[in-house]
């Protein structure tokens, strides 16, 4: 599949995506921008003809891979999780022999890197809050990475991340709590002055069984307490 700027994709079902430029970052996988093209009736002639650019769809397109069993897991394992707004809306997938891609809403927004400091440091809290929430699915990702998080203009966060949660086994929550902890402090370094610490006043989650005012590593001391009785 050529991928490259100014290509269109064709899809047969009628629906034809026009690819833009890479998406700055380092990431697993690949994110260009692009615009989904849509058709419109017709009653004249009862014919189908394809829109204007105006009516185009600004989005986001991943890939290619990875499985499209992944895909399905992250769909429906991690977006549809009760209480998490900070994933980008999905619109389609595109199967293709070169891999799967997944295409979601473009919010129009920035890297993490390039906001204010006070900016990254409520981001992040929001980020927490949104881990604590995951983990409650047993949902913990392999590594988190700040190219993975970008900001709108009202400095809304947007994590690109959904293909690094793994589902946990039960036995193994514990020390994937801790694993995550480790993350944590990887994702933070990069973005914040050495010592920042994350603010106790965290917003309660809907749904979640984390306490509202408990950090990831509250949670690990609490497990650990409870171990020791």
């Amino acid at each position: 599949m050529n991928l490259a700027p100014g290509t269109r994709l064709d899809l047969g079902d009628g629906s034809a995506y026009l690819l833009g430029e890479p998406l700055p970052g380092e990431f697993r996988l690949p994110w260009r921008r692009a615009r989904k093209l849509f058709r419109n009736y017709r009653h004249a002639d009862r014919s189908l003809f394809e829109a204007s650019a105006e009516e185009a769809l600004d989005v986001l397109i991943r890939g290619p891979g990875p499985s499209p069993q992944a895909i399905e897991f992250e769909l429906k394992q991690v977006f549809s999780i009760p209480g998490t707004d900070s994933f980008l809306e999905p619109i389609d997938v595109i199967h293709d022999d070169a891999g799967s891609f997944l295409v979601v809403a473009d919010p129009h927004a920035s890297p993490l890197r390039e906001q204010p400091l006070a900016v990254r440091a409520d981001v992040l809290g929001e980020l927490n809050a949104l881990l604590r929430l995951l983990s409650d699915y047993r949902l913990i990702p392999d590594i988190l990475d700040p190219a993975d998080i970008l900001v709108d203009r009202e400095n809304r966060p947007w994590f690109l991340g959904t293909d690094r949660f793994l589902r946990v086994e039960a036995n193994a929550f514990q020390r994937g709590l801790t694993q995550l902890s480790e993350r944590w402090d990887d994702l933070v370094q990069p973005v914040m002055p050495e010592g920042w610490k994350l603010s106790r006043a965290s917003r309660r989650i809907p749904g979640s069984q984390t306490p509202a005012r408990m950090t990831l590593r509250d949670v690990l001391r609490k497990l650990r307490r409870t171990k020791r009785q």
